[in-house]
């Protein structure tokens, strides 16, 4: 999330609000180097925003920060974030250059990598996603006024069809993590090298990595005898894999 483009000479030298969701603790934070925490968002929650916080939704839990943020209702939380930030900031009142605003709702990527469409998860991922959206722009219009405006909305990509979901087998970010590290295991007074598996990507803490003595080049040499798995590529590797354009 970030709102950029301050007005009035009292703003001038502040830093731009740039925010990001730390779910480790559940709470908004800012990279102090290039951006600030505005007070209007400072302990502000997933319970004190929406409301007390189911055990689960669908079938799926919700027992975990992880799945927390992984959860269709986070469109909410977010877009109430952004809301109390422009009340706060005052965007776009009064003259001078152009505000930006940008926020990133995953809602429905989250939904879309897990289960497909049309899934009820990705309908109601989409719901809320619209409903966030919708709160975000007519207090912008009615703010600035709507010939003063410009909503552009992107996507980066679409989802499988649920027929070729239920189709296919699928492997779980957790479950594959676990598979990982029974096979790479932490070795005994050192740190977890593994940070986290999304979407076939595979995070490490390259310290930690270098203390248990992995290499990368074995973690994708173990990953592709998974039965799920056909290729594994370090970072450094990937240009090569790429079709040349002409």
């Amino acid at each position: 999330m970030l709102v950029a483009g301050r007005r009035g000479p009292e703003a001038f030298g502040r830093k731009k609000i740039g925010l990001y969701w730390d779910r480790t603790v559940e709470r908004w934070k800012a990279h102090p180097r290039c951006f600030r925490l505005p007070l209007s968002v400072t302990g502000l929650d997933l319970a004190g925003t929406l409301g007390p916080i189911p055990p689960s939704w669908m079938g799926h839990r919700l027992d975990t920060p992880q799945e927390r943020s992984r959860w269709p209702d986070f469109a909410l939380f977010v877009g109430r974030t952004l809301e109390r930030v422009l009340d706060g900031e005052r965007v776009g009142v009064g003259e001078g250059p152009t505000d930006l605003v940008h926020v990133t709702f995953k809602e429905t990527d989250l939904m879309g990598h897990a289960y497909g469409y049309p899934t009820p998860e990705f309908s109601r991922a989409l719901r809320l996603v619209d409903e966030a959206l919708g709160r975000i722009v007519e207090k912008l219009r009615a703010v600035v006024g709507a010939d003063r405006l410009v909503v552009v909305v992107m996507a980066d990509h679409g989802s499988l069809p649920l027929s070729l979901v239920r189709r296919a087998p699928v492997v779980k970010d957790q479950e594959l993590e676990k598979w990982l590290l029974e096979r790479l295991p932490v070795r005994p007074g050192h740190r977890r090298w593994l940070r986290k598996i999304t979407g076939f990507q595979v995070f490490v803490d390259p310290d930690a990595l270098q203390e248990n003595r992995i290499s990368p080049a074995e973690i994708a040499c173990v990953l592709e005898q998974h039965p799920m798995v056909h290729s594994a590529f370090v970072g450094s590797a990937l240009p090569k894999t790429r079709s040349d354009p002409r």
